[in-house]
């Protein structure tokens, strides 16, 4: 779920999260992120709520994990962290937003263990090592 101002808390220096504790929704990423991309306002007006794919990023990984209070080892790529990370099969900056609700993830890395791999790409990067 997203908070109804997202842009304007944002510009007051107030964290943008994008996630939730209330499980009223499914939980895709792809969907909340179209949904953070396309907000718009109500009919009969207002500011323009949407805010950008980097804030957007950022509201799912980093300032969710900030939220729970496990920003030292989840939401970011760095030394110490676990390794959490998914693998989508192709750029969001060239997807948002209309394509968006298309992108699947190709591989999952869950606390360092492969949770899912839809088509091999983790033997794939293997063999290519190995060679």
């Amino acid at each position: 779920a997203m908070p109804s101002r997202p842009r304007i808390c944002g510009r007051a220096g107030a964290a943008v999260v994008l996630s939730s504790d209330w499980p009223i929704a499914p939980l895709d990423p792809m969907a909340t992120l179209h949904a953070a991309l396309t907000r718009e306002a109500w009919p009969s007006g207002g500011p323009d709520h949407r805010i950008g794919l980097a804030v957007a990023l950022d509201g799912i990984t980093r300032a969710a994990s900030w939220v729970a209070f496990d920003d030292a080892h989840r939401g970011v790529l760095a030394p110490g962290a676990l390794a959490d990370l998914t693998l989508l099969d192709r750029d969001l900056a060239g997807a948002v937003p209309a394509g968006l609700p298309a992108v699947c993830a190709r591989l999952t890395i869950c606390d360092g263990q492969i949770t899912h791999d839809s088509d091999g790409v983790a033997s794939s990067v293997r063999q290519t090592e190995e060679a």
